[in-house]
Protein backbone atom coordinates (compact mmCIF):
# COMPACT_ATOMS: atom_id res chain seq x y z
CA UNK A 1 0.00 0.00 0.00
CA UNK A 2 1.48 3.58 -1.00
CA UNK A 3 2.31 5.70 1.74
CA UNK A 4 0.56 8.61 2.37
CA UNK A 5 0.72 11.91 4.68
CA UNK A 6 -2.85 13.28 6.28
CA UNK A 7 -3.43 16.85 7.87
CA UNK A 8 -6.07 19.10 8.44
CA UNK A 9 -5.15 22.89 7.46
CA UNK A 10 -7.96 25.39 8.41
CA UNK A 11 -10.23 22.53 9.14
CA UNK A 12 -10.22 20.69 5.39
CA UNK A 13 -8.13 17.61 5.71
CA UNK A 14 -5.76 16.71 2.75
CA UNK A 15 -4.48 13.50 1.86
CA UNK A 16 -0.91 13.17 -0.32
CA UNK A 17 -0.04 10.58 -2.01
CA UNK A 18 1.83 9.91 -5.50
CA UNK A 19 0.58 7.55 -7.95
CA UNK A 20 1.78 6.59 -11.44
CA UNK A 21 -0.08 8.84 -13.03
CA UNK A 22 0.72 11.73 -10.84
CA UNK A 23 4.54 11.15 -10.81
CA UNK A 24 3.64 10.65 -15.07
CA UNK A 25 2.65 14.62 -14.39
CA UNK A 26 5.37 15.71 -13.04
CA UNK A 27 7.80 14.26 -15.26
CA UNK A 28 5.86 16.22 -17.84
CA UNK A 29 6.35 19.24 -16.32
CA UNK A 30 9.53 18.69 -15.66
CA UNK A 31 10.60 17.09 -12.55
CA UNK A 32 13.10 14.34 -12.70
CA UNK A 33 13.90 11.36 -10.24
CA UNK A 34 17.35 12.95 -9.85
CA UNK A 35 16.19 16.25 -8.93
CA UNK A 36 13.75 14.58 -6.53
CA UNK A 37 16.70 12.59 -5.16
CA UNK A 38 19.37 15.68 -5.16
CA UNK A 39 16.65 18.40 -4.36
CA UNK A 40 19.38 20.90 -2.91
CA UNK A 41 20.61 21.42 -6.20
CA UNK A 42 17.98 23.42 -7.29
CA UNK A 43 15.77 23.38 -4.29
CA UNK A 44 13.18 25.75 -5.04
CA UNK A 45 12.02 24.48 -7.99
CA UNK A 46 11.87 21.03 -7.18
CA UNK A 47 10.76 21.26 -3.82
CA UNK A 48 7.54 23.34 -4.98
CA UNK A 49 6.58 20.49 -7.71
CA UNK A 50 7.19 17.63 -5.38
CA UNK A 51 4.80 19.14 -2.77
CA UNK A 52 2.19 20.63 -4.78
CA UNK A 53 2.37 17.26 -7.20
CA UNK A 54 1.54 15.32 -3.73
CA UNK A 55 -1.45 16.80 -3.90
CA UNK A 56 -2.57 15.56 -7.14
CA UNK A 57 -3.99 12.69 -6.32
CA UNK A 58 -6.98 13.66 -4.25
CA UNK A 59 -6.75 17.51 -4.55
CA UNK A 60 -5.96 18.40 -7.94
CA UNK A 61 -7.54 21.76 -7.82
CA UNK A 62 -6.51 22.50 -4.33
CA UNK A 63 -2.26 22.11 -6.05
CA UNK A 64 -3.53 25.29 -8.59
CA UNK A 65 -4.34 27.16 -5.87
CA UNK A 66 -0.37 29.48 -5.12
CA UNK A 67 -1.93 31.14 -2.33
CA UNK A 68 -3.25 27.95 -0.84
CA UNK A 69 -0.27 26.04 -1.33
CA UNK A 70 1.84 28.73 0.17
CA UNK A 71 0.00 29.12 3.30
CA UNK A 72 -0.31 24.94 4.12
CA UNK A 73 3.60 25.09 2.59
CA UNK A 74 4.77 27.82 5.82
CA UNK A 75 2.65 25.86 8.32
CA UNK A 76 4.54 22.90 7.76
CA UNK A 77 6.70 22.18 10.36
CA UNK A 78 10.00 20.46 10.20
CA UNK A 79 10.27 21.07 6.32
CA UNK A 80 13.75 19.31 5.71
CA UNK A 81 12.13 15.69 7.15
CA UNK A 82 8.72 16.66 5.28
CA UNK A 83 10.69 16.56 2.20
CA UNK A 84 12.35 13.72 3.00
CA UNK A 85 8.97 11.90 3.32
CA UNK A 86 7.56 13.30 0.15
CA UNK A 87 11.00 12.25 -1.68
CA UNK A 88 10.66 8.75 -0.20
CA UNK A 89 6.68 8.46 -1.49
CA UNK A 90 7.86 10.02 -4.68
CA UNK A 91 10.11 6.74 -5.64
CA UNK A 92 6.95 4.24 -4.41
CA UNK A 93 5.26 3.95 -8.15
CA UNK A 94 8.77 3.89 -9.50
CA UNK A 95 10.00 1.10 -7.58
CA UNK A 96 6.32 -0.44 -7.58
CA UNK A 97 6.66 -0.04 -11.93
CA UNK A 98 10.00 -2.35 -11.86
CA UNK A 99 8.83 -5.27 -8.83
CA UNK A 100 9.16 -8.63 -9.94
CA UNK A 101 5.71 -10.49 -10.70
CA UNK A 102 5.25 -13.72 -8.58
CA UNK A 103 5.85 -16.72 -10.28
CA UNK A 104 2.26 -17.22 -11.44
CA UNK A 105 2.08 -13.97 -13.38
CA UNK A 106 5.41 -13.62 -15.45
CA UNK A 107 5.48 -13.50 -18.69
CA UNK A 108 7.97 -14.98 -20.90
CA UNK A 109 9.85 -13.28 -23.56
CA UNK A 110 12.94 -14.03 -25.42
CA UNK A 111 15.58 -12.09 -27.66
CA UNK A 112 15.78 -13.25 -31.41
CA UNK A 113 18.21 -12.66 -33.37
Amino acid sequence: MAKTITFTYKKTAYTLEFTRETVALLEQNGLTLSDVQNIADKPLTSSTLLFRGAFLAHHKKAASIDTLMDEIWNSIPDKSEFLSVLTDMYTEPLDALLDEPEDSGKTTWTVNQ
